[in-house]
């Protein structure tokens, strides 16, 4: 048993390093090994980063402690697994659309995947919050403090590039799975979004006119 946890303990390291450089490599093996791997902990994971990263757009430190923020993106997991399930499955509906095959448990495993760059930003927020405090999450930053200012946008800077890498490896699985050109995977990705969109719209409208 030992030696069968330390081989999936080595598995595991390797998909985690291998993901970022060889990344359809990677969705290929978790798509004919064992496509649920560790999928609800990536989306718990990604559910946190994406709650304290709108914690910081909106300046939630305004308002809020920082222990709140924190205890309050612990639930911001569970709706992302929520919402990245939703997802997953509007991916495969609107992907059909597009001519694709792929079904919502495959998207799923792209996905989850795709999200381990922007989770890795979780690794920044021990020293963000032992430079910054609670002002990471407020707008009473010292702007006058030059190389406070620096280091902010230097965090701010690798925040970003991780989200574009992840949004990059997702449109690479997106492709993988749905036999899809890139225009055509990144179409896929926001046509649910567009939906959604539309739909909230009309709703508006239709209120507007009654």
């Amino acid at each position: 048993m030992t030696e069968a946890n330390n081989i999936s303990s080595r598995e595991n390291k390797e998909l985690l390093i291998d993901i970022w450089t060889k990344p359809k490599e990677v969705f290929q093996y978790l798509l004919k090994t064992d496509p649920r791997k560790n999928i609800l902990l990536l989306f718990y994971l990604a559910g946190i980063v994406n709650y304290l990263d709108r914690a910081v757009q909106k300046d939630a430190g305004d308002s809020q402690s920082l222990t709140s923020i924190l205890l309050l993106s612990l639930l911001g997991g569970i709706a992302g697994i929520i919402g990245y399930y939703l997802y997953s499955y509007a991916l495969s509906v609107t992907g059909n659309w597009l001519g694709g095959k792929a079904g919502s448990e495959r998207h799923r495993t792209i996905l989850a995947c795709s999200m381990i760059p922007q989770i890795a930003t979780l690794i920044l927020l021990v020293p963000e919050l032992i430079i910054f405090g609670s002002d990471w999450f407020s707008s009473s930053t010292d702007q006058t403090n030059v190389a406070l200012m620096i280091v902010f946008f230097i965090f701010g800077g690798i925040h970003l590039v991780l989200s574009i890498w992840s949004f990059v490896l997702l449109v690479i699985g997106v492709k993988l799975i749905q036999n899809f050109s890139t225009l055509r995977a990144i179409g896929n990705l926001l046509l649910p979004v567009m939906v959604i969109v539309g739909i909230v719209l009309i709703i508006f409208l239709f209120t507007q006119i009654i």
